[in-house]
């Protein structure tokens, strides 16, 4: 198996289907797909193109939060408030 890759079996091939690294879906060739297992296969290789890369923080966001933290508030919220704003 290849590294960062998920790969699904059955007993009646190696492997069905894999999800690669770089977030492509493949089905083994010796696997019938039939239509519907097609549309599901398309609408999951969406979901997976349509994932955001997550983004933490920057050494000014660290900065920002440490200060108002010395000024009583809390640094664990601000940090969350902070990710939560960058991520959605």
């Amino acid at each position: 198996m290849t590294p960062n890759t998920i790969t699904f079996h059955n007993t009646n091939a190696d492997w069905v289907m894999r999800i690669t690294a770089d977030r492509r879906i493949e089905v083994n060739e010796d696997v019938e797909v039939t239509d519907a297992a097609q549309k599901v296969l398309d609408a999951m290789q969406y979901l997976l193109k349509a994932q955001r890369t997550w983004v933490g923080l920057t050494q000014q966001d660290y900065n920002e939060i440490f200060a108002q933290a010395r000024n009583g508030e809390n640094a664990v919220q601000l940090a969350e408030a902070k990710l939560k704003e960058k991520n959605t």
